[in-house]
């Protein structure tokens, strides 16, 4: 009997210990257990990205190579007209040419105001076009026919080419064209101041102040006639038997 109530006694005291443990694992949970288990390490991704996935810069340019400053080169010497006659050791000679117009070294030449000869040249009737009836030989111009400055006219009624009184003209016959040199002759110059306009003619028209022009007539029409012209050798104006041509 004494031994059971020790036994009784004995597995009182035992579930009472279990209780107490019980109890204390209750109030202090897991996570304030003295001996807490380490959280797991998780490794934060690294902000760079690797290698592989950054874009691919591409490698500076080599730098150029270094080019050489522009060597000055001399202007070429240019020998000025007349020609000069270079002596080579052989003996035998060069001839330097003529440096063209406008070359380096040199002054510009001027060209002439007007190429000879002038071809196509065409002046109207005085009865139907009297502003372009005339024309001018010194300026190479077309003016009116009674023009102060008029040097030949045309009359298309009367088919004849007129000139001022201080000019003379003359017909010199048929010719091919106004470089054709004719002969002229002293006194077949017109009395009338006037003579009749023939195709394929050459004339010679004696200025006032002794220039020679040459025309030669290479169309007449209805309302006028063309004509190509170009200086010829010039004659002094000078008394002859008494009178003085154009005067």
């Amino acid at each position: 009997m004494r031994n059971a109530t020790a036994l009784m006694m004995l597995f009182a005291l035992s579930g009472g210990i279990l209780t107490l443990q019980a109890q204390t694992r209750h109030d202090i949970g897991r996570t304030r257990s003295p001996n807490p288990a380490p959280a797991p390490t998780v490794s934060t991704p690294s902000r760079e990205p690797v290698r592989s996935d950054r874009p691919v810069q591409p490698s500076p340019p080599s730098p150029p190579p270094s080019v050489p400053a522009p060597v000055a080169v001399p202007s070429p010497v240019i020998v000025v007209s007349p020609p000069v006659v270079v002596v080579v050791p052989t003996g035998g000679t060069d001839i330097v040419g003529t440096p063209l117009a406008g070359s380096a070294g040199l002054p510009e030449r001027e060209e002439p105001a007007v190429r000879f000869p002038m071809m196509g040249v065409e002046i109207s009737d005085c009865w139907t076009e009297p502003d372009f009836a005339g024309y001018n030989f010194e300026d190479n111009t077309v003016v009116q026919f009674n023009d102060d400055d008029v040097d030949l006219s045309y009359d298309g009624r009367l088919k004849r080419i007129n000139v001022p009184s201080d000019t003379d003209i003359q017909d010199l016959g048929t010719s091919n064209s106004v470089k054709e040199g004719l002969r002229i002759d002293k006194d077949g110059w017109a009395s009338m101041k006037s003579v009749e306009v023939k195709d394929h003619h050459q004339y010679a028209v004696w200025l006032w102040d002794g220039d020679v022009v040459k025309v030669y007539v290479k169309e007449i029409h209805d309302d006028g006639f063309l004509f190509d012209w170009m200086p010829g050798a010039a004659m002094a104006r000078s008394p002859a038997g008494g009178q003085l041509f154009g005067r």
